[in-house]
């Protein structure tokens, strides 16, 4: 999904049955696709499953991205599938509070009504008893408690037309598109709060393997750092002049790392980012030691959302160290 390999995802889709699984931050295709603005493979991984509403580490869902990056269309198709714009993110964010300020005002406008929707569209739910009330209503029913301007803006919102203006006419019409249109909307939110328990015990799962993975990680690196080499760092001499200086730039970029290590591991992905870049800013950013500090501030901003800025660092690592298995991974997550 990264690449947009549509016939890949359909393959994999097909291959193990789940649409949804994460990479190294947490987030999933979908978060990839619609990152891309790729409606192509969102609509696979949605029609195959994948949950709409599911979290990265960061917090963001799927919304997020497509908020974010500037994809009205791709908000537009993941209201379609019951996408939550009331889910927050670690910064306390929803959708609506990340769209792109690059985006042009219309579009800006169009994903606003889109996000505002939902909340109308849970209301019309609710007048008519909820999705068994909606059931029972049949196509030509005249008794919906719904104007004709909710009508109106429900079919632009689930793409059965370009504008209000070309809604039905007819009233009879017009409810009986509003009650089929609606019935929609009502099963891709069952088929989502379905693909979202799936991908809770999922989630959980990566969760338990990534915290195992770091136990392991710390457990090497105590064990690593043995008593001699302790010793021996308190014997070496204190170095004077340039020396002195390149070490203590040296020990203050380790420092700001150590810094932004932890707050990444507290979830403050924005401190994270700023420490890693206080580490740049101290070295130059032009060795092939610096590749760890941008591929660690590709990971706090992918946490962020910040896909663009987070591939950049990410290729900046590889260019500095190519032969880095890990820069790649940031490259291709």
């Amino acid at each position: 999904a990264t690449r947009g390999a549509s016939t890949m995802v359909e393959r994999l889709v097909n291959y193990n049955g789940q649409a949804t699984s994460y990479g190294f931050v947490g987030s999933t295709a979908l978060h990839w696709a619609c990152a891309n603005g790729d409606t192509t493979i969102a609509q696979e991984l949605l029609a195959a499953g994948a949950s709409v509403n599911v979290q990265n580490f960061g917090g963001s869902t799927a919304l997020h991205s497509a908020c974010s990056n500037g994809q009205p269309e791709m908000v537009a198709l993941l209201l379609r599938f019951g996408a939550n714009p009331s889910i927050v993110d670690c910064c306390g964010d929803r959708p609506a509070d990340v769209v792109s300020p690059d985006l042009p005002a219309a579009d800006r406008r169009r994903v606003s009504a889109l996000l505002s929707m939902h909340a109308e569209i849970e209301s019309m739910l609710a007048a008519v008893g909820g999705v068994e009330g909606l059931q029972s209503l049949p196509p030509t029913s005249d008794r919906v408690p719904w104007s004709a301007s909710q009508m109106r803006r429900l079919l632009v919102a689930v793409g059965a037309v370009a504008s209000e203006s070309q809604a039905p006419p007819d009233a009879a019409e017009l409810r009986a598109a509003s009650i089929t249109a609606l019935s929609a909307v009502a099963i891709a939110k069952k088929r989502s709060e379905l693909a979202d328990q799936k991908a809770a015990a999922l989630q959980a799962k990566v969760a338990r393997r990534l915290e195992t993975q770091r136990r392991r990680v710390a457990a090497r690196r105590q064990d690593s750092d043995t008593d001699d080499e302790a010793a021996s760092r308190e014997k070496r001499s204190v170095p004077t002049g340039a020396a002195a200086t390149v070490r203590a730039e040296a020990e203050a970029a380790e420092d700001a790392k150590a810094k932004g290590n932890a707050a990444y591991q507290a979830g403050d992905f924005k401190a994270a980012a700023k420490w890693y870049s206080t580490a740049l800013s101290i070295t130059g950013g032009a060795s092939p030691a610096d590749a760890t500090f941008y591929s660690n501030r590709s990971a706090a901003l992918c946490q962020l959302g910040q896909y663009a800025k987070a591939l950049e660092d990410g290729r900046r690592a590889v260019a500095l160290k190519p032969t880095w298995a890990k820069g790649h991974h940031r490259v291709g997550t």
